[in-house]
Order: C-alpha cells, then structure tokens, then sequence
C-alpha cells in the first residue's frame, strides 16, 4: 500500500474474469442504449443513494473547497438497501425511509440485474476479505471489523466516460479530485489509464498502473478516521485521455460503506 496515498493492487483475488467482462458488457449495453431508454432509470432528485442512472453533466465534483468544470462522466448505481428486507421502513424510521426504496433495473438489458447481483456478492465477499487483511496491518485481530461493516450501505457504481470529441474545459476531468468518504473502494478500471492519486509528500499526482486483472483499492475518509490518520484516505482523480486514446469506458467501482451508526476502532 502506498504509505502516504492510501492506494494499493489486488491481485490474486479470485474473482472470475468471466464475472467481470460480463459486468463490462451488460454496464456499457446500458450506456450505449438510446437516451430515451436511459432517461426511464434516472435517479430521482431525493434519492441520496443515487440509484439509477446519473447524468453528471450539472455534477461539479469539489476537493478542499476548490470546484472544478463538470465531470465528464456518466453513473448507474444499485445499493444493498434496495434489496428487499434489507431496509425497512420499521427499521430506518421516518426520516430515512427514502433509503428503503428499491432498486431500479432496466429490464431491456439482457442479464443486467442478475450480472450486478452476482457481481455484487463477489465484491462484497472480497471487501470482507480485504477488511480483514486491513485488521492484520493493523495490528488487530483478523476479525475485528467483521461486526463493524456487516450492515454496510454500500453503492455498487459504474463509472461510463463517453466520448470526448473536443478538448476538456480548463481543469475539466472526467472525475474531479476527491476522496472517497467511505471505509475503502474496489474498482476495477480496463486498459484506457487516466486515474491518478496524489503523493501527499511532494504534491505530486501519481498515474495509477493498469495491471490486468486486477483491482485497485482506495483508503477512505472513514478508514482514515478509524486509524487516527495512520491510514490516510487516497485523494484521487480520473484525467480525459489524449484524443488518440478516447474511447467509451464503463469502469466499475464498490463503494464499502459502514453502518453510518456504526462503531469504529477507538
């Protein structure tokens, strides 16, 4: 892991790369389809899970105060929540019910909600393992975040870069500099490069390398909250390629959440 940007290589994980191109596939069938289609899934204004699909064209991704042009970026999002008898009414209360909503599937993509549900559970058995692994580093026991991250809410995410024809606005990415607010993040990314953390030594943005097969896996602001800083969260980016290297992407990000009433290490 990168001592000083939170960022590491899974490989060796097991995850079936059959799995994967599936989720390739289905995710950008979706993305390619007619706008009207797409517009049927989009994500209602209230919803804070951001189930559906999401036009980020109006979306201004913000680090440290500082906005930037709007992302060129497209997302599809489920959440666990969604499933039914996850979230209950009776158990959230009122003031969270919205969160109880379903989630939403387009139906005209062949395979789409059983590829994200296989390709859910898969992630969410290799987040558990990574926990674990986290536990070790820390000194801790292999399982001591087991009951911390069980009720987890998290976001399964893919990220569609279309197309750019013309050059990017001034300080225009196609993810603006952030970090992740949550425990850690799994994301899959293919051979078209761009993302980039920051080396919080030198100020320097590092490009991440494109290992096949393997997932790149991102510390979170929680992670850093739980250790004290002694794991600090990856602030990263995601640059518009070279126009010789444009090409429609759909990486797929898992977004690992804990309970957001949960207890975290003291």
């Amino acid at each position: 892991m990168g001592k000083r940007w939170g960022n590491e290589l899974v490989v060796g994980h097991g995850i079936d790369p059959d799995l994967i191109e599936d989720m390739h596939r289905v995710s950008l069938d979706f993305f390619l389809s007619p706008a009207d289609l797409k517009d049927r899934y989009e994500v209602p204004p209230d919803d804070p899970t951001i189930r559906g699909f999401y036009k980020t064209a109006s979306y201004v991704a913000a680090s440290d105060d500082v906005a930037t042009a709007p992302d060129l970026c497209q997302l599809y999002t489920t959440n666990r929540l969604g499933d039914a008898g996850v979230a209950s009414v009776e158990v959230l209360g009122d003031e969270f019910a919205v969160w109880s909503r379903p989630n939403v599937w387009p139906t005209e993509i062949p395979g789409f909600e059983p590829t994200w549900r296989r390709y859910y559970a898969a992630l969410e058995a290799l987040a558990t393992e990574i926990m674990r692994l986290f536990a070790l580093g820390l000194d801790l026991d292999e399982r001591f975040f087991d009951d911390k991250v069980d009720d987890h809410i998290t976001n399964l995410v893919a990220n569609y870069y279309p197309p750019v024809d013309d050059e990017p606005l001034d300080g225009q990415y196609r993810k603006g500099p952030h970090s992740d607010w949550g425990t850690l993040t799994v994301l899959f990314q293919d051979d078209t490069g761009g993302l980039e953390v920051l080396d919080r030594d030198t100020d320097e943005w590092l490009s991440v390398p494109v290992v096949p097969g393997s997932f790149v896996v991102n510390i979170g602001d929680l992670m850093a909250v739980w250790t004290n800083d002694r794991w600090q969260s990856t602030k990263h980016r995601v640059q518009v390629p070279p126009v010789t290297r444009r090409s429609p992407r759909a990486p797929i990000c898992w977004r690992r959440f804990a309970p957001p009433m949960g207890d975290g290490p003291s």
